[in-house]
């Protein structure tokens, strides 16, 4: 199955315990986690779909923002990458 947002996607930031800032990217139609992002330091303020859905903006306390490649994506990353080879995967700038 490849990425396609069409609606059906939700990106959500996450700060977890150990203070990593991560972005989860679930299938909200059976509600399953699909997609980790990792690569802000601090808070995530905000998250933006473009218009067609390929690419996905994340602003960061850490004073970056950055720009995710969400085209042509299989959906089924979260439970096999860790979050160095997720992140080379669709990170873009």
């Amino acid at each position: 199955m490849e990425f396609s947002n069409n609606g059906k996607y939700l990106a959500v930031a996450c700060t977890m315990a150990s203070s990593k800032t991560i972005i989860k990217i679930f299938d909200v139609e059976i509600g399953s986690s699909k997609i980790i992002l990792r690569g802000h330091h601090d808070l995530i303020h905000d998250l933006s779909w473009s218009s067609d859905d390929n690419y996905l903006a994340s602003a960061s306390a850490d004073g970056s923002v950055k720009l995710w490649d969400m085209t042509n994506k299989e959906t089924d990353y979260a439970d096999k990458l860790n979050y160095t080879e997720n992140d080379a995967m669709f990170f873009i700038c």
